[in-house]
Order: structure tokens, then sequence, then C-alpha cells
């Protein structure tokens, strides 16, 4: 368990998100409440922190009358896996 943590430790762990409005603006309001938070297109990247991620995204969303449309955290594929291990990061 101990070898996969390291191979998991240099990719990037992000939740996406879509919402209704102006992605950059409620991208915005998540790095004033303390989060890593990027537009990517028509979506918002937030780096994952913690659980505590959630709580503050839906926090913010409802203090701003934001819907969340689509919430989805980016999982680690055994492709990203291999790759790290022959030392080909994409």
């Amino acid at each position: 368990q101990g070898y996969l943590k390291d191979l998991l430790a240099g990719l990037e762990d992000l939740v996406y998100l879509r919402v209704s409005g102006d992605p950059a603006e409620f991208a915005q309001t998540l790095q004033r409440a303390g989060l890593r938070a990027s537009v990517t297109g028509a979506q918002l990247a937030v780096e994952f922190d913690g659980e505590r991620l959630y709580e503050i995204i839906w926090r913010e969303a409802a203090r701003h009358d934001v819907q969340i449309r689509r919430l989805e955290r980016q999982g680690h594929t055994l492709e990203q896996l291999f790759l790290r291990l022959h030392g080909d990061e994409r």
C-alpha cells in the first residue's frame, strides 16, 4: 500500500464542476474561500484537499445562488500509473 501511495503522490487530484452562470466568477468565489480553483473550458477544476472541499463548494454555491450541475472527482487510471512507472507522464 505504501508503494501505491508513492505512485499516486504526484498525480493531480481534481474535482470538476459545471455550474450555472459564469464559471470564472464562481472559481474566484472558491479561491476567496481558500480553494485552488481554475477554469478549464466550460468547467471548473478544483484541487482536492480533503473532504472539506465539498462542504465549501456547496456552502458557497448556496450563498451565491449558483446551481451545481455536475460534480465529479477525477480518478487515477491504470494508464496514468503505467506511464508514471515508465517515465512518460502526460
